[in-house]
């Protein structure tokens, strides 16, 4: 059976969130009238979700479950393939979609029927999380730097692509075979080097205004873990595995639009350029790289601890502190150097 649009969601243990997400698309794809395929792709985590959704089914929409390996890309790719729609929406387990969100996706994948386009939704939080939290506010606003791009359908960064909420035409993915990297299992990887693979294939990453609330309830101080494992990710594997799109000897079309994208991201750039020439033998200046590591470190501990304790006191809120302790972590853990494998994290 042929679909309108498919959505694929790579699950894991989230059978309260996946029946919300089902019950939004199916109330979204009755109202629209458009036929959908919800593809949830599962390493056999579920409890009772089969139960759940057979509880609340709907004439305008189908869901599949298939197992495959624990790895978001693996997931990802075993969804797409599966797909019985050429327009997709892959989305993750932890996002509600909001009004319209199927009309916004499907309205835009017809508009660029023929195209190699990736298209990228809007990313918001709870709006209860946002008024208790200047954590949360942050992490909110962070998303905000780029709304006047979704509303113009402005291209993205490689550095900002939402595949959380992103949508695609699935013929176009396979013609130019393009899939997301299942090669390294590290954190901040994939969807970094989905963006980088599709703007080198010839794709443009560009906006609408689909929004899905992340229910996004990470700590701090988790959050400051996953900041030190993006970067080592990027610094030590992401930026040599794409030296050759990255620095390219000729620059013709997206090969040129990489290179300005590498530009605006420039502390990152030229951490990942100098980690290719850090020393490994020179003791001096191994020992002043771990000097500067833990330096760069104990002032990311001093802010997050202030942030910590300072949480829900509004009038103490600032997003330039913030975005300091999320540089001062990223440099912290490049000199804090340690190598990354296809095993690491």
């Amino acid at each position: 059976m042929k679909y309108d649009i498919s959505i694929v969601i790579p699950f894991y243990k989230r059978d309260a969130y996946a029946k919300q997400i089902y019950n939004v698309i199916k109330d979204q794809s009755n109202k629209e009238n458009i036929s959908t395929e919800l593809i949830f792709v599962d390493s056999k985590s579920r409890s009772s979700l089969e139960k759940d959704l057979n509880n609340s089914s709907s004439e305008n929409i189908n869901y599949k479950i298939f197992d495959t390996r624990d790895y978001v890309s693996v997931k990802r790719n075993f969804g797409i393939s599966k797909a019985n729609s050429e327009n997709i929406i892959i989305m993750d387990d932890d996002c509600l979609p909001c009004d319209n969100f199927l009309k916004n996706h499907y309205n835009s994948l017809l508009r660029f029927n023929h195209e190699k386009i990736l298209i990228c939704g809007i990313v918001k939080y709870k709006q209860d999380l946002i008024s208790k939290s200047n954590y949360f506010k942050f992490r909110d606003q962070g998303h905000r730097q780029f709304d006047k791009n979704y509303v113009s359908s402005q291209n993205l960064n490689l550095h900002n692509i939402v595949v959380m909420n992103m949508s695609f035409k699935k013929n176009i993915l396979i013609d130019n075979s393009l899939k997301f990297n299942e090669q390294f299992n590290t954190y901040g990887f994939e969807d970094l080097q989905f963006s980088m693979d599709a703007l080198y294939s010839g794709f443009k990453i560009i906006t609408n205004q689909a929004t899905v609330i992340h229910q996004d309830s990470t700590p701090l101080k988790l959050y400051h873990k996953k900041l030190q494992s993006f970067a080592k990710t990027y610094f030590f594997l992401f930026y040599p595995y794409n030296l050759d799109k990255i620095a390219p000897k000729n620059k013709e079309g997206n090969k040129e639009i990489i290179a300005e994208h590498m530009k605006k991201y420039k502390i990152l750039s030229y951490l990942g350029k100098l980690g290719m020439h850090a020393p490994k033998s020179n003791f001096i200046l191994i020992a002043l790289f771990k000097l500067i590591g833990l330096f760069f470190n104990f002032l990311s501990f001093l802010i997050m601890n202030f942030l910590h304790y300072t949480d829900r006191y509004r009038s103490l809120y600032s997003y330039q502190i913030y975005k300091l302790f999320v540089r001062t972590t990223i440099i912290g853990s490049f000199f804090e150097k340690k190598q990354v494998n296809k095993e690491w994290l």
